[in-house]
């Protein structure tokens, strides 16, 4: 049987819930366990990593498959930036944006940080997910970008 991304967590997300409630996985694919507010819902992203084709290839690809935004890298340029909000404008989609830096120096690093969630936040997304600190870095400078 072929299932896709959306499909499964869809049912992994509420056969979790039905466990949890004492219901089987079947049970609680018919019903929910308990009432959901109706200003609640469940935004599905679709993530770029992996994705071999262009930007707006994988913009398309996600609107095609009834994904209701994408998560990508913030665009590290004025005009990437300008590709991305028109191509979620065109296909109707929000935009959840990761951030990151990869320098070894914790200055640079730290830096390059800042002017990433910088332009990310200029940019209105969703949400902003940060790949901020690095494992070799001291526990006080990690802390210092938190």
């Amino acid at each position: 049987m072929s299932i896709d991304r959306k499909t499964f967590i869809s049912n992994l997300a509420l056969g979790g819930a039905g466990v949890l409630m004492g219901q089987s996985a079947e049970d609680s694919q018919n019903q929910a366990a308990f009432a959901v507010p109706d200003e609640f819902s469940i935004t599905y992203l679709a993530t770029r990593w992996g994705f071999p084709g262009t930007f707006e290839e994988f913009c398309a690809s996600a609107k095609e498959a009834g994904y209701h935004g994408i998560e990508v890298w913030v665009p590290g340029n004025k005009k990437e930036q300008e590709e991305l909000l028109h191509l979620i404008d065109q296909y109707e989609l929000k935009a959840g944006l990761l951030v990151g830096a990869g320098s070894s120096i914790f200055r640079e690093h730290f830096t390059e940080f800042k002017k990433d969630l910088d332009r990310a936040a200029a940019l209105n997304p969703l949400f902003i997910n940060c790949h901020s600190g690095r494992d070799f870095f001291p526990f006080e400078q990690n802390r210092q970008i938190y």
